[in-house]
């Protein structure tokens, strides 16, 4: 329900600024537009959560809030920037609605996911190289999430044991 609002909003304003239609910036601009309510409700409860006397000794020893924020808020928030990273790249790699509504359909402007689903053809045949390609495009996202995974599962630990 928000795709068609939302492209005609991004084609007025592309439009006004010069940006042409159908480009890749409106698939990254509408994925932002989505991703964003979760990210900032994401962190804002997990910044809210922090011990406040850690950022008072800070601010007692002479920190400025900006000094507090690189040397002890982003450290502390590396589980969950982590997890709402990965969460954020598998949804923006598997979506093809999104990129069918901004892009189209031509072949010349199909992502990833939309050139797997036109490799099926018109009878559904081919299905060994739709299912060979699948799992060739599925080593990116495994890729992301080992290397993420560290930070993942430390935050999902995270509020898990309470110390003595």
């Amino acid at each position: 329900m928000s795709l068609i609002p939302l492209l005609k909003l991004y084609n007025g304003v592309g439009a006004f600024f010069g940006v042409p239609a159908k480009t890749y910036l409106g698939i990254w601009l509408a994925h932002t537009g989505f991703g964003l309510p979760f990210a900032i409700y994401l962190l804002r409860s997990y910044i809210a959560g922090l011990p406040r006397e850690i950022m008072e000794s800070a601010r007692i020893d002479g920190a400025s809030d900006f000094e507090i924020f690189v040397k002890i808020v982003l450290p502390l928030s590396f589980p969950v920037l982590a997890s709402f990273a990965i969460f954020q790249f598998l949804w923006v790699w598997n979506d093809l609605l999104v990129a069918m509504v901004f892009l189209g359909s031509g072949s010349s402007q199909l992502v990833l996911t939309g050139k797997l689903n036109a490799l099926l053809g018109s009878r559904g045949g081919d299905w060994e190289i739709l299912t060979t390609s699948a799992f060739v495009t599925i080593i990116v996202p495994l890729i992301v999430f080992f290397s993420l995974q560290r930070y993942f599962v430390r935050g999902l630990l995270a509020g898990s044991v309470k110390g003595g």
